[in-house]
């Protein structure tokens, strides 16, 4: 934020048995924005019902997570589907979900100067932040529906079946053997 004068952050709370400013991490946050000058700029929210997401996401111009790693990539593809451009950190299922300089863009971890430099050039490009929300709500919306996750998820069970078929045949063959007290 002290890189990006000219940007607000909403930080909204996941913590949903506890008020936010309660939240340690919460506090942690508004203490550091207020000792970097920031505090004007940045809002933590309480936790949303999930219906108020949607509404949240389409009222931002960006969608930025530079988490140290993200094993689902469930958030960045919701902002996705809300035809959010997306800056995030090329860790664990992110680059799977954002296709780089297509949807979006993907840095590496730890690199402020970076997250920076990306969230500007896609909020000061209307062209290219247009471009990436439109592949990024194409993408959300084809390519990680229930349906075909549940397809995708069938056909990898059944690519494995022959694989566990053919270990479970071979431990068998070895039980066997120790079973007879053959030396082979």
């Amino acid at each position: 934020m002290v890189r990006l004068p000219e940007a607000e952050l909403a930080l909204v709370s996941t913590a949903e048995d506890q008020e936010v400013a309660l939240d340690e991490n919460a506090r942690g946050i508004e203490l550091l924005a207020k000792e970097l000058g920031v505090d004007d700029r940045v809002h933590l929210t309480g936790p949303l019902e999930r219906k108020e997401l949607p509404r949240l996401l389409r009222s931002a111009d960006v969608f930025v997570s530079a988490a140290s790693y993200d094993p689902y990539g469930g958030a960045v593809l919701e902002a996705m589907a809300c035809g959010l451009p997306v800056v995030a950190t090329a860790t664990g299922a992110v680059p799977g979900a954002v296709l780089h300089r297509t949807s979006g863009v993907l840095m590496r971890f730890g690199r402020p100067d970076e997250v920076a430099r990306s969230v500007r050039a896609v909020l000061n490009t209307p062209t290219m932040s247009t471009a990436y929300g439109i592949a990024a709500v194409d993408r959300a919306r084809s390519r990680f529906t229930w349906q075909r996750i549940a397809i995708e998820t069938e056909l990898a069970y059944e690519r494995s079946r022959p694989q566990l078929a053919a270990r479970d045949e071979i431990e068998e063959d070895e039980a066997d053997l120790l079973l007879s007290g053959s030396p082979n």
